[in-house]
Protein backbone atom coordinates (compact mmCIF):
# COMPACT_ATOMS: atom_id res chain seq x y z
CA UNK A 1 0.00 0.00 0.00
CA UNK A 2 1.19 3.50 -0.83
CA UNK A 3 -0.10 6.91 -0.66
CA UNK A 4 -1.06 8.13 -3.95
CA UNK A 5 -2.67 11.39 -3.39
CA UNK A 6 -1.79 14.16 -0.34
CA UNK A 7 -3.54 17.47 -0.89
CA UNK A 8 -4.91 19.34 1.70
CA UNK A 9 -8.46 18.29 0.84
CA UNK A 10 -7.70 14.21 0.40
CA UNK A 11 -5.47 11.72 1.21
CA UNK A 12 -5.63 8.32 -0.93
CA UNK A 13 -3.71 4.93 -0.13
CA UNK A 14 -4.01 2.27 -2.50
CA UNK A 15 -2.92 -1.17 -3.10
CA UNK A 16 -3.35 -4.12 -5.24
CA UNK A 17 -2.84 -7.45 -4.24
CA UNK A 18 -1.09 -9.86 -6.92
CA UNK A 19 0.51 -12.19 -4.39
CA UNK A 20 -2.40 -15.30 -5.10
CA UNK A 21 -2.36 -14.38 -8.93
CA UNK A 22 1.36 -14.93 -9.01
CA UNK A 23 1.62 -18.35 -7.28
CA UNK A 24 -1.51 -20.22 -8.37
CA UNK A 25 -1.65 -18.92 -12.40
CA UNK A 26 1.79 -20.78 -13.06
CA UNK A 27 0.49 -23.61 -11.71
CA UNK A 28 -2.97 -23.54 -13.44
CA UNK A 29 -1.39 -22.46 -16.93
CA UNK A 30 1.22 -26.08 -16.22
CA UNK A 31 -1.96 -28.12 -15.79
CA UNK A 32 -3.71 -26.90 -19.08
CA UNK A 33 -0.44 -27.60 -20.61
CA UNK A 34 -0.47 -31.27 -18.85
CA UNK A 35 -3.60 -31.82 -20.62
CA UNK A 36 -2.92 -30.73 -23.78
CA UNK A 37 0.44 -32.86 -23.78
CA UNK A 38 -1.88 -36.05 -22.36
CA UNK A 39 -4.43 -35.82 -25.35
CA UNK A 40 -2.08 -37.41 -28.18
CA UNK A 41 -0.94 -40.10 -25.49
CA UNK A 42 -4.71 -41.76 -25.33
CA UNK A 43 -5.20 -41.71 -21.23
CA UNK A 44 -8.26 -42.81 -19.79
CA UNK A 45 -10.80 -40.35 -19.44
CA UNK A 46 -10.65 -39.80 -15.83
CA UNK A 47 -6.98 -38.25 -16.23
CA UNK A 48 -8.31 -35.80 -18.16
CA UNK A 49 -11.33 -34.92 -16.08
CA UNK A 50 -8.69 -34.81 -12.70
CA UNK A 51 -6.38 -32.67 -14.75
CA UNK A 52 -9.03 -30.43 -16.01
CA UNK A 53 -10.68 -30.21 -12.16
CA UNK A 54 -7.23 -29.41 -10.93
CA UNK A 55 -6.39 -26.62 -13.88
CA UNK A 56 -9.80 -25.06 -13.58
CA UNK A 57 -9.34 -24.85 -9.35
CA UNK A 58 -6.02 -23.11 -9.54
CA UNK A 59 -6.94 -20.45 -12.38
CA UNK A 60 -9.80 -20.01 -9.92
CA UNK A 61 -8.27 -19.14 -6.97
CA UNK A 62 -5.28 -17.22 -8.97
CA UNK A 63 -8.16 -14.97 -10.32
CA UNK A 64 -9.45 -14.49 -7.22
CA UNK A 65 -6.90 -13.91 -5.45
CA UNK A 66 -6.72 -10.53 -7.74
CA UNK A 67 -7.29 -7.46 -4.82
CA UNK A 68 -7.48 -4.11 -5.02
CA UNK A 69 -7.43 -2.15 -1.36
CA UNK A 70 -8.28 1.46 -1.30
CA UNK A 71 -8.65 3.93 1.80
CA UNK A 72 -10.17 7.67 1.48
CA UNK A 73 -9.73 10.73 3.65
CA UNK A 74 -11.83 13.48 1.64
CA UNK A 75 -12.05 16.61 3.66
CA UNK A 76 -14.54 18.13 1.80
CA UNK A 77 -17.14 15.73 2.27
CA UNK A 78 -16.20 14.72 5.25
CA UNK A 79 -16.03 11.39 4.71
CA UNK A 80 -13.61 8.17 5.08
CA UNK A 81 -14.15 5.60 2.51
CA UNK A 82 -11.83 1.99 2.87
CA UNK A 83 -12.60 -0.05 -0.69
CA UNK A 84 -12.16 -3.48 -1.13
CA UNK A 85 -12.25 -4.85 -4.92
CA UNK A 86 -12.16 -8.52 -5.92
CA UNK A 87 -13.07 -10.31 -9.25
CA UNK A 88 -15.82 -11.45 -6.89
CA UNK A 89 -17.00 -8.18 -5.65
CA UNK A 90 -16.97 -4.94 -4.68
CA UNK A 91 -17.04 -3.91 -0.65
CA UNK A 92 -17.27 0.33 0.27
CA UNK A 93 -17.49 0.96 3.66
CA UNK A 94 -17.95 5.14 4.96
CA UNK A 95 -17.48 6.68 7.93
CA UNK A 96 -17.69 10.42 9.09
CA UNK A 97 -14.58 11.93 8.97
CA UNK A 98 -15.52 13.71 13.07
CA UNK A 99 -15.70 9.70 14.09
CA UNK A 100 -12.25 8.98 13.31
CA UNK A 101 -9.85 8.59 15.90
CA UNK A 102 -6.47 7.42 14.43
CA UNK A 103 -4.78 4.55 12.09
CA UNK A 104 -3.19 2.54 14.40
CA UNK A 105 -1.75 -0.96 13.85
CA UNK A 106 -4.04 -4.19 13.50
CA UNK A 107 -2.72 -5.34 17.40
CA UNK A 108 -4.68 -8.88 17.57
CA UNK A 109 -2.26 -10.01 14.77
CA UNK A 110 0.54 -10.13 17.22
CA UNK A 111 1.13 -13.03 19.99
CA UNK A 112 2.76 -13.17 22.83
CA UNK A 113 6.04 -13.82 21.13
CA UNK A 114 5.38 -10.89 18.59
CA UNK A 115 5.06 -7.40 20.02
CA UNK A 116 4.89 -4.59 17.63
CA UNK A 117 7.89 -3.37 18.27
CA UNK A 118 9.52 -6.94 16.72
CA UNK A 119 7.07 -8.18 13.91
CA UNK A 120 8.16 -7.67 10.62
CA UNK A 121 4.90 -7.35 9.27
CA UNK A 122 1.87 -5.28 9.80
CA UNK A 123 -1.51 -4.63 9.36
CA UNK A 124 -3.13 -1.00 9.68
CA UNK A 125 -6.76 -0.58 11.57
CA UNK A 126 -8.89 2.11 10.96
CA UNK A 127 -10.00 3.07 14.36
CA UNK A 128 -14.04 4.86 14.70
CA UNK A 129 -14.55 5.29 18.18
CA UNK A 130 -18.25 7.62 17.66
CA UNK A 131 -21.43 7.22 16.21
CA UNK A 132 -22.98 3.42 15.27
CA UNK A 133 -19.96 2.12 13.30
CA UNK A 134 -17.40 2.61 16.35
CA UNK A 135 -14.49 -0.08 16.09
CA UNK A 136 -11.40 -1.07 14.38
CA UNK A 137 -11.88 -2.01 10.48
CA UNK A 138 -8.81 -3.64 8.63
CA UNK A 139 -7.40 -1.15 6.12
CA UNK A 140 -5.59 -3.90 3.86
CA UNK A 141 -5.89 -6.97 3.80
CA UNK A 142 -2.28 -8.17 2.85
CA UNK A 143 0.40 -7.80 5.91
CA UNK A 144 3.26 -4.47 4.81
CA UNK A 145 6.62 -3.92 5.61
CA UNK A 146 7.18 -2.28 9.13
CA UNK A 147 8.99 0.50 7.93
CA UNK A 148 6.10 1.45 5.10
CA UNK A 149 3.09 0.60 7.77
CA UNK A 150 4.51 2.87 9.74
CA UNK A 151 5.06 5.48 7.31
CA UNK A 152 1.70 5.46 6.32
CA UNK A 153 0.27 5.22 9.49
CA UNK A 154 2.19 8.43 10.62
CA UNK A 155 1.11 9.89 7.17
CA UNK A 156 -2.41 9.37 7.41
CA UNK A 157 -2.46 10.05 11.46
CA UNK A 158 -1.06 13.47 10.44
CA UNK A 159 -3.54 14.18 7.86
CA UNK A 160 -6.32 13.61 10.49
CA UNK A 161 -4.53 15.78 13.11
CA UNK A 162 -4.68 18.47 10.29
CA UNK A 163 -8.10 18.22 9.78
CA UNK A 164 -9.20 18.19 12.94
Amino acid sequence: MKIKTNTADALVAGARTVGATLLFAPLGLGFVWLIIYAIPQRHPIWVYLLLTFFAAILLLIAFLGLRREQIVFDRKTRRVEIRHKTIAGYQRHAFDLGHVARVDFALPRFTTARTPETAPDYLLDLVITGGMDAGNYLIAVAPLPRERAIELRDTMNAWLKAAA
